[in-house]
């Protein structure tokens, strides 16, 4: 993994985007969204296993429920353990989302951001109006591949579409 510039959008001070260029050849793919795992050799019981946020696997489900092409960039689950953080904020999954795909769909984003926030809001419905979440997306324009780390509420994750289109 290789970082080269970080830019910070201070949109607030309940909301957090870092933007940065990064290398994604690893789990490369040109024609579906992909869920990236936050470590790829976890100790897990003595055994060495790819680690994925436990939300992953419901986004997952709701993706493919609405019949978007997605898969996990480590496609054995039984190589994988799903970490669940025990926290008031949602921690979501690192979503790679390809130029060719974009390209195809330039709707798709905003369809995943929507997907993902009503999840979250459904999530924590009678809990808190706006939830907190932690998420990344990995993404390619043009030139090169970025990455979005977003920390803040959910009711924000519209601004990552607009970097993205940017």
């Amino acid at each position: 993994m290789n970082y080269f510039k970080r830019n910070y959008f201070d949109l607030g001070e309940k909301m957090n985007i870092k933007t940065t260029d990064y290398d994604v050849d690893d789990f490369s793919t040109n024609d579906k969204l992909l869920f990236i795992p936050y470590d790829t050799n976890s100790d897990f019981n003595g055994l060495s296993k790819v680690s994925y946020t436990a939300s992953s696997l419901p986004i997952y489900k709701l993706f493919k429920k609405e019949k978007l092409d997605a898969d996990f960039a480590i496609s054995n689950l039984d190589d994988c353990v799903f970490v669940e953080n025990h926290s008031i904020d949602w921690f979501g999954p690192t979503i790679f989302i390809p130029l060719m795909v974009i390209s195809q769909n330039p709707n798709i984003v905003s369809f995943c951001l929507n997907i993902i926030s009503n999840y979250v809001y459904d999530l924590f419905k009678g809990k808190n109006k706006d939830p907190s979440i932690n998420c990344s997306f990995l993404y390619e324009d043009k030139q090169k591949k970025k990455k979005i780390e977003y920390e803040g509420p959910v009711s924000g994750l519209k601004e990552i579409e607009k970097i993205m289109k940017a």
